[in-house]
């Protein structure tokens, strides 16, 4: 492809505005229905591959961005049925999203075609679900702190990961059904027992250890000697 002096000026003012026409989409619209066509039609329609390699580039640009994974992942070692706990879990918490699924093979120690691996996510925070056998089980040394803003939470969150054969344990701790262990935790309890004032924070301490569920207001009495108002 042959240029005039006149000719070249605009070609590369042509290609660089639909560069950054694409470059638009990629970051407001980005959709499979909407690349595909414009990826389409700069392999077909644009006489430039061969001389100037754009094609490449533009559509290295206009390839949908991979989401990137968390740094660290929690891995949950169940025996079988790690299936039955993220769907468990998906009836628990309002923002869960169920991701890629990995399967047994043949000549792998759990049966072919069998679920290996789950990801899933709980409220944006990533985990993996495994099936492995029953050489592990899950104890109270791990634990996942659900911070609840109102008792209304804390009772939802205690009564549902307790029903079915949960158990209760004391200061907020729990086992759902499946023997992962969970802390319900008033939100506000941080605040309280990182106050300087080591009399409240005591008082604080000595209150949630007699309790099993948390509850918000005999905590904020022993903290501030009333139960609706916390003094700092």
């Amino acid at each position: 492809m042959k240029f005039t002096p006149f000719q070249k000026p605009k070609y590369f003012l042509c290609v660089f505005t639909f560069s950054l026409c694409l470059l638009w989409l990629k970051e407001n619209i980005i959709t499979t229905n909407y690349i595909k066509p414009l990826q389409y039609y700069i392999r077909h329609f644009l006489d430039v591959r061969s001389k100037f390699d754009i094609v490449p580039i533009l559509i290295r640009y206009t390839m949908p961005t991979v989401k990137i994974q968390q740094k660290l992942t929690p891995c949950l070692w169940f025996d079988s049925n790690a299936w039955d706990a993220v769907t468990f879990y998906t009836t628990v918490f309002n923002n869960v999203e169920k991701g890629k699924i990995s399967y047994y093979g043949s000549d792998m120690p759990m049966p072919q075609g069998s679920v290996l691996t789950i990801q899933f996510q709980i409220e944006g925070q990533e985990f993996l679900a495994l099936n492995a056998g029953p050489n592990f089980k899950f104890t109270e040394a791990v634990s996942f702190m659900i911070n609840c803003d109102t008792q209304e939470e804390i009772d939802y969150y205690w009564n549902k990961l307790t029903e079915d054969g949960g158990e209760e344990g004391v200061c907020g701790w729990l086992k759902d059904k499946f023997g992962l262990s969970w802390q319900v935790v008033p939100a506000i309890m941080g605040d309280m027992v990182a106050n300087s004032d080591g009399k409240k924070v005591n008082k604080v301490m000595q209150a949630i250890m007699k309790m099993k569920k948390p509850n918000i207001a005999q905590l904020v009495e022993a903290y501030s000697g009333s139960p609706d108002v916390i003094k700092a």
